[in-house]
């Protein structure tokens, strides 16, 4: 059954708006509609000047992160709220706007170049022989190898500065610090117990997983606390 509801969408061009504003379109709506169908259906059908970044179908790439009523979600994995429920769509928190819904990444991706997020050894292993890994060495690292730094966990974070890890960054370092073949664990620690790491986090505030992909990365981050502290580093308060 086809029908009708309203959305706002936050229009923002830094280049030639003086502030972010909000504009109101009408759209169809259908069974099984999600988020991002809805924000095509208004940029193809009603105002082309619309810009967000659209992903491919099952959103395995984490592209297109946006809010919806203050809330970081995949459009393309969010079904579209029923009509008459609010539906406010804005750009992903914590994150310079480029234009409407498209924001910068690059300080995210700088991090993770400063993590150096990928397996390091002190002796090059023989490619010719994979490192085993037992069943219970591999559950520890909680699927955490599937994240894609798309950004929603980063902007569920409230009440940090711009200095800050982000939540990405220190998920992607529970992945490595936890993972048996990499021997630089200790390293990557020292790094994420900084004054601008893992301990900025108020992890109360997270009682439900943001994760599109539920990795829950507030779970690994308190995990990767833990093993600081087994390791001697202490919060620094």
């Amino acid at each position: 059954m086809i029908s009708q509801t309203e959305l706002s969408i936050a229009r923002y061009d830094p280049e030639t708006d003086p502030a972010p504003s909000w504009r109101s379109y009408t759209i169809r709506t259908e069974p099984g509609m999600t988020l991002q169908d809805a924000l095509v259906q208004v940029r193809d059908e009603q105002d082309g000047s619309l810009r967000f970044r659209e992903a491919e179908p099952g959103g395995f790439s984490g592209v297109g992160a946006v809010t919806l009523n203050g809330r970081p979600v995949l459009p393309v994995r969010e079904p579209l709220p029923s009509a008459g429920e609010e539906i406010r769509i804005g750009p992903l928190s914590n994150h310079a706007v480029i234009v409407d819904l498209v924001v910068d990444g690059e300080i995210s991706r700088n991090r993770l170049a400063r993590l150096s997020p990928w397996m390091q050894r002190v002796d090059a292993p023989d490619p010719e022989r994979p490192t085993p890994m037992t069943r219970e060495e591999l559950d520890r690292l909680q699927r955490s190898e599937f994240c894609n730094g798309c950004g929603i966990c980063d902007a569920a974070v409230r009440g940090v500065d711009v200095d800050f890890l982000g939540a990405a960054y220190l998920l992607k370092t529970y992945r490595l610090a936890a993972d048996v073949r990499d021997d630089f664990d200790r390293e990557r620690l020292e790094m994420a117990v900084g004054p601008n790491g893992m301990w900025r986090l108020n992890l109360a505030q997270f009682a439900s997983d943001p994760c599109p992909y539920h990795l829950a990365p507030f779970a690994q981050i308190d995990k990767l606390r833990r093993a600081a502290e087994l390791n001697g580093f202490r919060n620094p308060g």
